[in-house]
């Protein structure tokens, strides 16, 4: 007899149940990353926009000064923007266990200590602005310094949301090469249109 000729009529209409599916858990963090709040964001922001304002007052020109003030969040904004995608695509393409929101709030981190970095910076910039003819050179020290936070704390809080494994490592190095060719092309490109 076959296996068909034994089930009882009406067996095969009741649902079976199915097995419940294991869901890989987020990993527990010992410092987990929040989101920065707007003032937090603001404040970035702003110390972008104040070192730029700093590095403009020593240009000759004023439209060369009005051209410097936002270079510098350009530069940092455009970078993160163009690169946070492919950090979350690559993330998700390992099968890594952080959520994207996670990865999201720690490029924001390393984005408002950039900004940080760049408000703290001003002062200096804005005495070589006035009182030498270095004002560009000034405004792109405070560039590389404050892309270097930048990608410092933001990778370090990318490598926090993550258990520790060679493959978010090897992708946070991945990220950081990126993101800093990225942001050297927009220097470029920035520092020809603030110079016209």
């Amino acid at each position: 007899m076959s296996d068909v000729a034994l089930l009882e009529p009406g067996a095969l209409d009741a649902p079976m149940p199915c097995p419940p599916v294991a869901r890989a858990a987020a990993p527990q963090l010992a410092n987990p990353v929040v989101m920065p709040d707007g003032r937090a964001l603001a404040t970035a922001v702003g110390g972008f926009l104040v070192a730029g304002l700093a590095a403009g007052l020593g240009a000759s020109a004023t439209e060369v000064a009005v051209r410097a003030v936002p270079a510098g969040l350009a530069v940092g904004l455009g970078a993160l923007v163009l690169t946070g995608p492919a950090l979350v695509v690559g993330h998700q393409y390992l099968g890594l266990a952080a959520r994207p929101v996670d990865l999201a709030a720690s490029l924001a981190d390393g984005f408002v200590r950039a900004g940080r970095c760049a408000l703290g910076f001003s002062p200096v910039v804005l005495f070589f602005s006035l009182s030498t003819s270095l004002w560009m050179v000034a405004a792109a020290v405070v560039a590389l310094a404050s892309g270097a936070v930048g990608l410092g704390w933001g990778g370090a809080a990318l490598r926090g949301a993550e258990s520790p494994s060679m493959r978010m490592d090897a992708l946070v190095i991945a990220w950081s090469t990126l993101a800093s060719l990225v942001a050297l092309r927009l220097a470029v490109h920035v520092a020809f249109v603030v110079l016209g």
